[in-house]
């Protein structure tokens, strides 16, 4: 009986390490609108894959030469649609940097890194703020435009009646402490 378990169990105990070691990495995106908090779906997401590895983290201008890059036809997209949870997912990615935009622009286009060392699931929600439409022309109250504009601000004939106020508390004050030194020699 003992010899029949271990037979069973020594082909998954073989098979354990080739399955662990099968899986790829792959990059997730949820897309969602900020707003309003719902699923974007039957967006496509365009991926663009460069054979690169950066040491250093990604800025701005190394998605600008990105863009440049497939602006100028050195890499080909894979488009994949959003599902109705907004659930996006490129499987079975190679290590190195993928540029990733979607087809109408409703996010901003950013590069994704997949390290070279092992085999790692990129997740990403990238800001979303959909369009609303806006009306043509905006309604106008009924009520009729006051001609004279309300008069706010400050007045000119308090700033001088001010300072000389200052002046004369500043020397009633010096006039008080210099009396003062003197009483006390």
């Amino acid at each position: 009986m003992k010899k029949l378990f271990i037979l069973f169990l020594l082909p998954v105990v073989l098979c354990l390490p080739i399955t662990v070691f099968a899986q790829s990495a792959s990059i997730t995106l949820t897309l969602s609108d900020n707003s309003t908090k719902e699923a974007v779906s039957g967006e496509t997401v365009l991926f663009y894959y460069f054979d690169e590895i950066e040491e250093n983290e990604l800025t701005k201008e190394d998605v600008r030469r990105y863009e440049q890059k497939v602006l100028s036809g050195e890499a080909t997209g894979v488009p994949v649609v959003s599902d109705n949870n907004g659930f996006v997912c490129l499987k079975d990615c190679k290590e190195g940097i993928y540029f990733v935009k979607s087809e109408k622009e409703i996010f901003e286009a950013f590069c994704v890194t997949v390290p070279y060392k092992g085999k790692y699931n990129v997740d990403a929600s990238p800001k979303i703020e959909l369009y609303k439409e806006t009306p043509s022309s905006p309604s106008s109250p009924n009520n009729k435009i006051n001609e004279k504009l309300p008069q706010t601000g400050m007045l000119q004939w308090p700033i001088p009646l001010l300072a000389f106020g200052g002046v004369i508390v500043f020397a009633i004050g010096y006039i008080i402490n210099e009396t003062s030194k003197r009483k006390e020699k």
